[in-house]
């Protein structure tokens, strides 16, 4: 039996994708489909996609939104449609009927399973997780690095690196 978890679609195809959007009607169609290794009949297999490209609060490119339902981009759309045809192409030579979708529940993750779904012929219900939800960054949702101020920003990471004593929340965020 296959399972594939999609949180949005786009990690699975970060390594086949141009990196440029300037590309985009190739999205998809000039891309060999990578070698996927046989399976064995006792495992599962899990797929991790990502959402595609978003437009961010106030159309900035480089603020943070996190668990702020933002739409995806025109681009990131056609990532979605891309990564569904990229899994159909994957699992074109198996029985789909027990792949399973789940998907964080922010319009941007649910728009992708949707176009995962559609290309695969699973199953029609995406299985809806709140904890694939993205990080909340509180008070810093809509702001830039440079806004949110270097020191501040550092603690934040801190606590994967050094002393946890350190580490910032933003306000009305999670750790």
């Amino acid at each position: 039996m296959t399972k594939m978890i999609v949180r949005g679609p786009l990690a699975v195809l970060s390594s086949i994708l141009p990196t440029t959007t300037t590309r985009t009607s190739r999205l998809y169609a000039s891309q060999a489909s990578p070698s996927i290794p046989p399976q064995v009949s006792s495992a599962h297999r899990v797929y991790l996609i990502r959402h595609g490209e978003v437009i961010p609060p106030g159309g900035i490119h480089g603020v943070f939104y996190g668990a702020q339902d933002v739409e995806l981009s025109p681009l990131g759309k056609m990532e979605a449609v891309a990564a569904g045809g990229f899994m159909a192409d994957i699992l074109s030579s198996n029985d789909n009927s027990n792949v399973r979708v789940f998907s964080s529940p922010l319009r941007r993750a649910r728009y992708g399973a949707k176009k995962v779904v559609e290309s695969i012929c699973a199953p029609p219900e995406v299985e809806i997780i709140d904890g694939f939800k993205e990080l909340d960054r509180g008070k810093w949702c809509g702001m830039t690095k440079e806004q949110i101020g270097e020191q501040d920003f550092e603690n934040f990471h801190a606590a994967e690196t050094e002393d946890i004593a350190k580490t910032v929340t933003p306000e009305g965020g999670e750790r």
